[in-house]
């Protein structure tokens, strides 16, 4: 089980509406067009290597 905190969050905007929510299971691994980006807790990509998704 994992509590949800802002100061762990990866964003800007410092806050988040999941503030104290207790969930289980969290991310571990994002590949991003074959790229580890993401892995335990740390950002691997460069910044800005993200694109923005459109439906």
């Amino acid at each position: 089980e994992y509590e949800i905190k802002a100061a762990d969050q990866f964003t800007r905007c410092g806050w988040t509406p999941f503030e104290g929510w207790k969930v289980k299971g969290r991310v571990r691994k994002v590949v991003l067009r074959g790229q580890v980006a993401f892995e335990d807790g740390k950002v691997l990509a460069e910044q800005g290597y993200g694109r923005n998704v459109r439906a």
